[in-house]
Parts: C-alpha cells; sequence; structure tokens
C-alpha cells in the first residue's frame, strides 16, 4: 500500500488542452530558462500538456529531488521533447521532469497556489505529505529556488552553496528539442510512440487513454478527483458539467471516507481503501465499466 501512495501529484502545473486546438502560428523558443517557469514568466502560461495523457503523478519525492538536484548542480538531463500548436507549447516528452522543476520554481509540490486552485483546495492529505516531503528534501540538497532569488541581493545571508548558484541559477536552460514539420496527427502519435518507455503504463490505463471519450473514462476521470482537476467533461453543457462534477463528488466521498490512516486501527475504514495514488484510476475504472456492463 504504501509503495503505491508514495508519489508527488505535480498534475495542476502543466494544464491540458486539445492537440488539435487551431492556434496562431508563432516562433519555436531556442532555449528554455528556469526563470520562465514562474507564474509570471513569459513562456510558463504557454505550455501545455495533450488533454489524454495520463497524470503527473507518478514519480516519489526522492525522483522529483533527484531531477531538481541534478539540475540545480548542472549534471546532465534529458532533453525536453516539445512541439508548438499555434501559441501552445505541448510537452510530448518530459512532462515529468518539467514539472519537476516548475514545482521547484513555484514552490508547489502538490499543495501550492495552482494545485489548490486546480483541486478546488481539495488536497488529500496524503497528497500534502508527500509534498512537504518533497519541500523538505530538496531544501536539504540544493536549497529553494526563492532562496536562491534572496541570495542575489544578500549573498552573505545565504547559505554557502545556495550564494555560489544564485548568480546563474536564473539563467540556466533546461535542454529543449522540437518535433518539427508535423500536424496534432503526427504528433499524437510522437507522443505515444516516445511514451512507450520509461513508466510502464497500466493496461487498465491504457484501456482509459485508448477510451478517453468515452463515458466510462469520463466517469473515472470525474470521480478520480471527487469533480475537481482537468475539465475532461468540457464539451458538455453547463448544466450536465455540474451534474457530473456533483456526482464526482458524492461517489469518491462514499469510496474513500472516511481517510484511511495505517496502521488500521479502527473498522471504520473507506469502501475502497487508499484514495490517493496511480492504482486509483484503473480501479475506478474498472468499478464503472462493471457497473455499466454487469455480467449476464
Amino acid at each position: 500500500m504504501a509503495a503505491k501512495t508514495n508519489v508527488v501529484n505535480l498534475d495542476a502545473l502543466i494544464p491540458r488542452a486539445d492537440l488539435a486546438a487551431p492556434g496562431e502560428e508563432g516562433e519555436d523558443i531556442a532555449s528554455l530558462p528556469i526563470m520562465q517557469l514562474a507564474r509570471n514568466g513569459l513562456l510558463y502560461p504557454a505550455l501545455r500538456k495533450p488533454d489524454f495523457q495520463r497524470e503527473t503523478a507518478n514519480w516519489s519525492p526522492e525522483q522529483v529531488a533527484d531531477l531538481i538536484t541534478t539540475f540545480a548542480k548542472r549534471d546532465l538531463i534529458p532533453a525536453l521533447i516539445l512541439w508548438r500548436a499555434g501559441v501552445s507549447v505541448f510537452v510530448i516528452d518530459g512532462a515529468h521532469r518539467l514539472s519537476a522543476l516548475i514545482a521547484w520554481v513555484q514552490n508547489d509540490y502538490g499543495d501550492g497556489d495552482e494545485s489548490r486552485r486546480f483541486f478546488q483546495n481539495a488536497i488529500p492529505d496524503e497528497q500534502a505529505k508527500k509534498a512537504q516531503k518533497t519541500r523538505e528534501l530538496v531544501n536539504a540538497s540544493v536549497g529553494s529556488y526563492q532562496a536562491h532569488l534572496v541570495a542575489i541581493d544578500d549573498p552573505n545571508s545565504a547559505r554557502v552553496d545556495i550564494a555560489a548558484r544564485s548568480s546563474r541559477i536564473g539563467w540556466q536552460e533546461i535542454p529543449v528539442q522540437w518535433i518539427k514539420h508535423a500536424d496534432h496527427d503526427k504528433a499524437e502519435k510522437a507522443f505515444f510512440r516516445i511514451n512507450q518507455g520509461g513508466t510502464k503504463i497500466d493496461p487498465t490505463e491504457r484501456r482509459i487513454l485508448s477510451a478517453r471519450r468515452s463515458p466510462t473514462a469520463l466517469a473515472a476521470r470525474a470521480i478520480l478527483r471527487g469533480g475537481t482537476g482537468h475539465n475532461y467533461w468540457v464539451a458538455f453543457a453547463a448544466a450536465n458539467q455540474k451534474k457530473i462534477e456533483a456526482l464526482g463528488k458524492e461517489i469518491y466521498h462514499l469510496l474513500y471516507e472516511p481517510l484511511l490512516t495505517l496502521p488500521i486501527k479502527s473498522l471504520d475504514i473507506p469502501l475502497a481503501g487508499q484514495g490517493y495514488g496511480p492504482a486509483c484510476l484503473p480501479y475506478i475504472f474498472d468499478l464503472v465499466t462493471r457497473n455499466c456492463n454487469p455480467p449476464h
């Protein structure tokens, strides 16, 4: 159980969008300085990930901290693969890497301003705990991004290693590659081809991605975050969207409340167990599928 919930939820930090959405033409960005990932940075508002991409919630606190440390100490990290669609810049490969760096810059490891807005302030206890653990690991290893900014003006009051990095950290670049001369169909194929490696996709989750606009997939997404998070059901009328969100919240509470704490010391436990971690979506999807298509 612990291994399945030991993940940092960075899903809020890069908004989702439809790869096929039209947009104005623009020029590719030659480099990606870390300072552009601030909320008021020039690039951050343009960043998107495909609407069919699974949640950016598969890395442990140690993995997130290690990526940030690797970058801050100027060790090699794999390049991001980006694709421009009008004014939007889609992350085809590297969403976890980029989200980890955004988390550092914005001090949001799943419990900050963007995350609270995205999840309508409904942050599970496990998510908040993993966020704080990640923050502590990062601060102990290289220090917060904000500490580096403060050290620029007052290096004498900063930790020695932070003061040494502060003069160049804001301009330090993230390696980037671009998919050129591709429409949204080619970009989508590239996404699935590239993402066959890395963290393996659960077979049920693969079914969800393939049937992402089906009623069962939409229902599972709505239940997973209690009607919050990315609005996968945006194509429906406003009144129906509210019903979906209300039902998602109600079913989530029925499945996952009261909160499960370990070790178990009470018989008052949630019906579906722990309501946080990568195992939840496949479980909910199977549950919805069985109830919509009961065996004969």
